[in-house]
């Protein structure tokens, strides 16, 4: 079934990815290239769990953290925020950069 799924994927583009860790619903750690990201969208991982593959088109933001340690608290921290919660001080930060002339 698994080599049908990624036939199909592959010939006809498909998007997906594979889950390495669910944090929430809606945020997932993955693995693309040997480099850790952080995805989040709404529902992402709902009723997923690791080694399950999700739409690509679902994701709203990806992060991706170079320091493990920073890695490792941010995924802390995405566990018990909500994600209106992040997305909000995402767009607090990008306001403050396009103000300030920062980027």
């Amino acid at each position: 079934m698994f080599l049908l799924q990624w036939c199909v994927g592959f010939f006809y583009g498909e998007a997906a990815m594979v889950i390495e860790k669910v944090l929430n619903n809606n945020v997932v750690v993955v693995r693309e290239n040997d480099v850790e990201k952080i995805v989040m969208g709404r529902g992402l991982a709902f009723q997923k769990r690791a080694g399950d593959e999700f739409d690509e088109d679902l994701i709203d933001k990806t992060f991706i953290l170079t320091n493990q340690k920073a890695a490792n608290k941010f995924q802390q921290l995405v566990v018990d925020i909500p994600i209106e919660h992040i997305e909000l001080a995402e767009e607090i930060i990008s306001y403050a950069k396009l103000k300030t002339g920062k980027n």
